[in-house]
């Protein structure tokens, strides 16, 4: 397998996407450094994939916090002495709040935590990745709101818009490296994140609903996975750089 023995961290993987990337890769041989703040969820992945040929190696953390982005990469490469690909994964929805109702705290922590911790990690990433050998490769899990102004409240947006413009700038920056950087942008997907509407903000969630036609159609977290194992793939995807690989069954091409 392609992946085997190679080190992979992925963030927010304790349920949804991130635990259905992680699962994929320790299925198909990597080493997963499986970072998360629920250690009985980790816990739960790490036996599931016992019998795979690659493992899942748990890491409780809070990637908000910066010291802990600097210690997932060196657990990385204290696992299989180098960090072959980095999946920025976690992350939180503003419940569709518009700009007009939305307070300070949300919006700092929807920062922090989908722009600010990726960007951080990116930044630890490229310089392990620049010296070594075989480079390395960073997907960002975005999303349709990092390419439409319709999809999510201002909050999210803002940030997965940010995280659009800086996956394209790094994966310039780099490219001569050996480092390659896109994003994996997932429409309606089964996950935890979806689980409780009523948290949503209703005049938010009618104005986006009144721009989004699904066809009821959903992803699952697996499918998210997949375009990931491809795009980790230096064999398979050796010339994709600073892509955006929609994964939405249609939805933006309807618009």
């Amino acid at each position: 397998m392609y992946f085997t023995n190679k080190s992979v961290v992925v963030t927010g993987a304790s349920s949804g996407i991130g635990r259905g990337i992680a699962y994929e890769f320790a299925k198909n041989g990597a080493v997963v450094i499986a970072v998360a703040r629920r250690a009985e969820r980790l816990e739960e992945l790490q036996k599931e994939c016992e019998e795979f040929e690659g493992r899942i190696v748990p890491f409780v953390a809070d990637v908000t916090e910066q010291e802990n982005i600097k210690a997932m990469l060196e657990k990385a490469i204290e696992e299989t002495g180098s960090l072959d690909v980095l999946i920025n994964n976690a992350g939180a929805m503003d419940y569709f709040t518009p700009i007009g109702d939305m307070d300070d705290e949300l919006w700092h922590w929807i920062m922090n935590l989908n722009l600010n911790a990726p960007v951080f990690a990116m930044r630890e990433a490229v310089n392990i990745m620049k010296e070594q050998e075989n480079g390395g490769n960073i997907i960002n899990i975005n999303s349709l709101a990092g390419l439409s102004g319709a999809k999510a409240g201002a909050a999210y947006t803002a940030s997965k818009h940010a995280l659009t413009g800086v996956t394209k700038n790094t994966a310039h920056m780099y490219k001569h490296e050996g480092i390659r950087v896109n994003s994996v942008v997932p429409g309606g997907i089964e996950s935890e994140v979806n689980d409780d509407p009523s948290k949503f903000h209703q005049f938010g969630i009618g104005r986006v609903m009144s721009a989004i036609e699904t066809d009821g159609l959903m992803g699952m977290p697996y499918d998210i996975a997949q375009a990931c194992l491809y795009l980790a793939n230096n064999d398979l995807a050796k010339f994709v750089n600073g892509a955006n690989l929609v994964v939405d069954g249609g939805v933006l091409a309807s618009e």
